[in-house]
């Protein structure tokens, strides 16, 4: 009889899990080992390719070396020197002493009038940065240094009368009033004025020193941001992590005649 029940309850047991469900369920577990292995695989594919790819760049990166990007500072030069044209570089006040005279009747000295003034003007050096030509520009790469060839300050010089100082004045024995020129005597006097002005201008050596001087060191002022601009603006064209700029000292240097 206990194995009559045995048998009986196996046999329930059988048809309560039928074999195609056992199947089903072995079934579903295979494949669910394959999706996570598959998941797995592709998980682990992911990241090799992006540390295969992180790898290729690093390497790229250090094979491939900055570069300097190109600047034609000849046309930055030249372009701003149009522009610029007559550079005032230095001003300069001066006087000088003169004695005017006004002659009398044929010329007599005892008709003779004649005063002692004090002509004042100022000097203006200016430099005509239009005469600066390509060859004026030198660039040495080695020295990172650009030297601009400038032209010598020219000297105007500017008379003001309304400045002039008059002192004594002296007469002939028979001379008489005040002195008094004509339009034509006017004119010659501030010519004579301004050649006095001009002489003792370029008498002083000085003068034309410092004018020199302050016309490189402006020059300079005037260029080297420029440059660096040119040189900024390039670096920033190139769109490049790569791409390094060349930066140049500007120098000024005047030109022999």
């Amino acid at each position: 009889m206990r194995d009559d029940y045995d048998r009986d309850d196996r046999e329930k047991r059988r048809h309560r899990f039928p074999w195609w469900k056992k199947l089903l369920i072995k079934a579903g577990i295979y494949v669910a080992l394959v999706l996570a292995a598959a998941i797995a695989i592709l998980i682990g594919y992911n990241k090799m390719k992006a540390a295969y790819e992180e790898s290729i760049q690093e390497l790229k990166d250090e094979i491939r070396s900055p570069y300097e990007v190109s600047v034609d500072f000849g046309d930055v030069i030249l372009g701003e020197s149009a522009q610029q044209k007559e550079l005032i570089v230095m001003k300069q006040d001066a006087e000088v002493p003169a004695t005017i005279t006004k002659s009398g009747f044929l010329d007599f000295q005892a008709f003779e009038k004649s005063q002692v003034v004090i002509y004042h003007g100022h000097a203006q050096y200016t430099v005509d940065l239009s005469k600066i030509t390509e060859d004026d520009v030198i660039i040495d790469d080695d020295a990172n240094t650009i030297t601009i060839m400038i032209p010598e300050p020219s000297l105007e010089v500017i008379y003001e009368p309304e400045h002039t100082q008059i002192y004594d004045e002296s007469r002939g024995l028979l001379a008489f009033g005040d002195i008094e020129f004509t339009a034509e005597e006017t004119k010659n006097n501030e010519m004579k004025a301004k050649i006095l002005l001009y002489d003792a201008f370029t008498a002083d050596a000085y003068a034309t020193e410092q004018a020199n001087k302050y016309a490189m060191l402006t020059v300079q002022e005037i260029y080297q941001p420029l440059i660096n601009q040119a040189v900024d603006a390039a670096v920033k064209a190139a769109k490049d992590e790569f791409a390094v700029g060349k930066y140049y000292t500007v120098r000024a240097k005047i030109k022999a005649d």
